[in-house]
């Protein structure tokens, strides 16, 4: 959990975290509560961040094989995304105090240089990679 604060302090645009409860921990009331309490910790301390759980063994197929669970996180995730750019990252990377500086100011650049080869405004599609 103190990775999710100090991450919150380096990023303040807005965040949007899935996290895993497995199906054993919704049933067991103490270790739901156990969870809902560190998920409500963090929400109150990060006002930027969305958060959504993800219950494993919702997703499961009818043949009963079940979709990996990362996968299906991510565009959980992306589906609640409202803005036009991601930053898709595990819980474990904090990002540096200035990231979110630095990746408005590529999009920025990427724009204006776009603009200057031709006269529209239409943003380009690039992936910027960020160093772990």
């Amino acid at each position: 959990i103190w990775l999710l604060s100090e991450t919150c302090l380096r990023w303040p645009d807005p965040i949007v975290l899935v996290v895993y409860l497995s199906s054993q921990t919704v049933l067991n009331s103490s270790e739901l509560s156990t969870a809902l309490d560190s998920i409500s910790n963090v929400m109150a301390e990060c006002p930027q961040m969305t958060v959504l759980p993800h219950v494993h063994g919702h997703d499961e197929k009818k043949d009963g094989s079940s979709t990996y669970p990362v996968n299906v996180m991510r565009n959980k995730g992306l589906d609640a995304v409202k803005t036009s750019h991601v930053l898709i990252m595990d819980v474990d990377l904090i990002p540096s105090a200035d990231l979110s500086h630095v990746a408005k100011d590529n999009v920025m650049d990427q724009i204006t240089m776009a603009k200057r080869s031709n006269n529209d405004v239409e943003i380009p599609v690039n992936a910027i990679v960020v160093p772990a």
